[in-house]
């Protein structure tokens, strides 16, 4: 029920910095930090706590949350202290930093999965396309040849190169007709068609 920047913890992860109270009853000690009260008195007192040490968690260059410790006198805490909770901070930091890229990572494997199928079945259908096109290609050559022989051709001879041409064709059809069968049927799972629309 905190709200951002309220208490010696909001102003500790709005300054990014942070911040060693030496007396958590003492008035003039909020005030020199800049705090105006205690966010929650009725705990402070509750534990008779008397000092605090706050440290920001910098993560990527944003404060993401507070480490508080707390001592039952006044002045609990020194200088080394602070540097203590510092490095643990630090250490915590990077821990959270790479959770995220490690729960990023994750993710994007399992989107890889999911999409392996459709990428192979565009490598497959990018190897159908250009097997087709090098049917065309060699019916095309075929046909040239016949074009540039003209009458020198004897009738058998034309007779199977016309057959072959047809077959290439024919085969370049069939693998252009599969491919295109597979895209309807791909599209049609992707997006349903509601009946309005097709009458």
């Amino acid at each position: 029920d905190m709200k951002f920047g309220q208490g010696i913890a909001g102003k500790c992860v709005i300054d990014c910095k942070s911040m060693r109270v030496d007396d958590l009853l003492d008035q003039s000690e909020l005030n020199r930090l800049g705090v105006h009260e205690i966010y929650n008195v009725g705990v402070v007192k509750e534990h008779k706590w008397r000092s605090a040490l706050f440290v920001p968690l910098d993560i990527g260059g944003q404060a993401m949350g507070v480490i508080s410790t707390y001592s039952t006198r006044p002045r609990g805490f020194s200088e080394i202290d602070n540097q203590i909770l510092h490095a643990f901070a630090t250490r915590l930091s990077a821990v959270c930093a790479n959770l995220d890229r490690i729960k990023h990572l994750t993710e994007m494997e399992k989107r890889l999965e999911l999409e392996a199928p459709a990428i192979e079945a565009g490598m497959l259908a990018m190897e159908n396309v250009h097997d087709s096109i090098n049917l065309l290609v060699d019916a095309q050559d075929c046909l040239t040849r016949i074009v540039s022989q003209g009458n020198t051709f004897k009738a058998t001879t034309l007779a199977k190169e016309t057959r072959d041409v047809l077959d290439l064709v024919t085969s370049a059809k069939k693998g252009i007709a599969v491919l295109a069968n597979k895209a309807k049927f791909t599209k049609i799972i992707q997006a349903p068609v509601l009946l309005k629309s097709v009458m």
